[in-house]
């Protein structure tokens, strides 16, 4: 008897498809993560375009005051030399933290979200931009308060609260104001109001 072996079929056919399917899921998860990375990553903030920068000059007293409501209280700083106005219905606290903190807000409100935050970060002001670039992914503009060369972010949407910052290289270091829910609305007309004194 002459048996003929059956036409065995080929085992390959779904071990290539498994393969296939794995190599589509890859191209899947990093064509993903690219659209992710390019849209909130470096890659979104190399490709704007620098602008160029801006003044925030601080008006004289003479006409700071048709700027500003004349009942607004003015902030001051011995050790950084600076002054600032702000709303006089604002409470004011000094903060316990690493450097100088001092915070204000609107009365009645939540001082967590509702905060102009002042601080005085260890580093230079462009390796306190650079930081924050990198950590938040927020770009900054170029400006000048005072005559002083300073830095304005974007405003940050977050999940609890909007925050704008501004990087301010000061006479006796950098400073970082940090304007978060209600005080965002007088945030520019604050920094109008920003002088360092001699």
């Amino acid at each position: 008897m002459n048996q003929t072996p059956a036409a065995s079929q080929p085992q390959g056919g779904s071990s290539t498809m498994k393969w296939l399917l794995i190599i589509l899921v890859i191209i899947i998860v990093l064509g993903g993560g690219y659209l992710v990375y390019a849209k909130y990553g470096k890659l979104a903030s190399t490709t704007t375009s620098p602008s160029p920068a801006t003044s925030i000059k601080a008006s004289p007293s003479t006409s700071s005051s048709a700027s500003v409501p004349a009942d607004w209280k003015t902030y001051s700083n011995s050790t950084y030399d600076f002054s600032f106005k702000y709303p006089s219905s604002w409470e004011e606290a000094m903060m316990v933290c690493d450097a100088y903190c001092p915070k204000l807000w609107p009365s009645g409100m939540d001082r967590k979200t509702n905060a102009l935050d002042i601080s005085a970060p260890s580093k230079n002001i462009d390796e306190t931009k650079n930081m924050l670039e990198e950590t938040d992914g927020r770009t900054f503009q170029q400006i000048t308060i005072d005559g002083h060369k300073a830095y304005k972010s974007e405003i940050m949407h977050g999940v609890v609260d909007n925050v704008q910052q501004v990087i301010i290289e000061g006479n006796k270091g950098t400073l970082i104001l940090s304007a978060r829910g209600e005080p965002l609305n007088l945030f520019d007309q604050i920094l109008s109001t920003f002088q360092f004194t001699p």
